[in-house]
């Protein structure tokens, strides 16, 4: 039986004693490996969000954006009292 990581390019091992009963082994992808991993799971959560009509937020360039299913975008803004105001944002 393969393991998942038997596939990636020069997986890092790194031996951890637990105390009790030996050790376990953890194989981690390399730095490049596991950024592709991380941005491909990011993309399928925003398309399955985008499925589901529901709305991303994130930051950009210091600012809080709103990104709805249809790809508009707005940054969000608060007053002193709290208020929330969206704006659309390009």
């Amino acid at each position: 039986m393969n393991h998942p990581n038997d596939k990636l390019e020069k997986p890092i091992t790194i031996q951890c004693a637990d105390g009790m009963r030996g050790g376990a082994v953890l194989v981690l992808p390399q730095r490049e490996e596991l950024q592709r991993l991380l941005k491909k799971a990011n993309q399928h959560v925003i398309t399955e969000a985008k499925k589901a009509g529901a709305s991303i937020y994130y930051m950009k360039d210091g600012k809080r954006i709103r990104e709805d299913a249809t790809g508009q975008k707005f940054e969000i803004s608060y007053d002193l009292a709290g208020n929330r105001t969206e704006f659309c944002y390009s």
